[in-house]
């Protein structure tokens, strides 16, 4: 089992799966910091010809009211993660070179099959 732990959640994938914890990933970094608003979901795994793209908002624990972009807008902020890590996966697998992070990218866009997957742990309600 693979585990990825995102805020204070923990994730587990299957061993035959490809995971990265795609918004801290350094190749994603490395091509947002090309232009402003591109964003990334918390997590890309794949298997064969399905990908999955995770997206993660804990708001169990909060400081503050949700931002707009978190709540009210919240499917289409998921949207623009899930495209902009496309374009970001696309991007890295066309990297010259056999590197580690071209592989994963590269096996990433060759998979036709997308899912998105929101987990969302809702505020707790004071009693």
């Amino acid at each position: 089992m693979i585990f990825v732990r995102e805020q204070a959640l923990t994730f587990g994938f299957p061993d035959e799966m490809a995971v990265v914890k795609f918004d801290a990933w350094p190749a994603f970094l490395r091509w947002a910091r090309g232009a402003r608003g591109r964003k990334g979901v918390d997590i890309v795994a794949y298997r064969g010809r399905t990908i999955w793209f995770v997206e993660v908002k804990d708001y169990r624990v909060q400081d503050s009211s949700p931002k707009p972009a978190n709540s009210v807008q919240l499917a289409k902020t998921v949207n623009l993660k899930v495209r902009c890590s496309i374009d970001g996966l696309k991007q890295v697998s066309a990297i010259e070179g056999d590197t580690q992070d071209r592989q994963f990218a590269a096996g990433a866009v060759a998979a036709h099959r997308r899912r998105v997957a929101l987990h969302l742990e809702p505020p707790v309600q004071a009693r």
